[in-house]
């Protein structure tokens, strides 16, 4: 064989593109089980809230997307894992007009010993930590600061 044919074969080998390694399948079906038990959590959490007289409800709309409104509070949050990216990405929107929402945020998921782990920044986060950052804004808004005096000289 040739280096003509040596040089094709490398070539359709690289086009190919390299067989993921075995970290990089392990993490993956990681994030598919942290994505799976945050949507589980957050739809018990909004069963607890319901319990309690709350009014919340949570929307899967793809594998990898879901949605949980709260009408009383007229914001919601889209929440979308990206598994290329190794984040869950968390987006406030509000439902009705004249309402503040706080600025969304990501969440990345890093492989451990012990499987994959949720973080924020550098914090890492329980399954029940991460679903409160994300879903307090929304369940427990705080009223705006009203009555306020100007602060400074």
């Amino acid at each position: 064989m040739g280096w003509v044919e040596d040089e094709y074969q490398n070539r359709r080998r690289n086009d190919i593109g390299p067989a993921p390694s075995q970290t990089e399948v392990q993490l993956e079906s990681q994030e598919h089980r942290v994505w799976s038990e945050l949507v589980r959590g957050l739809e018990s959490d909004l069963g607890e809230f319901k319990s309690v007289g709350g009014e919340a409800a949570v929307q899967q709309t793809s594998d990898t997307e879901c949605r949980v409104s709260n009408l009383r509070s007229g914001i919601a949050v889209n929440l979308h894992c990206e598994l290329e990216d190794h984040t869950i990405r968390y987006d406030y929107e509000p439902t009705s007009e004249k309402i503040a929402v706080p600025e969304g945020g990501v969440l990345t998921i890093r492989l451990s010993d012990h499987g994959a782990d949720i973080y924020s920044a550098d914090e890492r986060l329980t399954n029940e930590a991460a679903r409160r950052l994300v879903l307090e804004p929304l369940l427990f808004p705080r009223a705006p600061l009203q009555g306020l005096e100007p602060t400074g000289t």
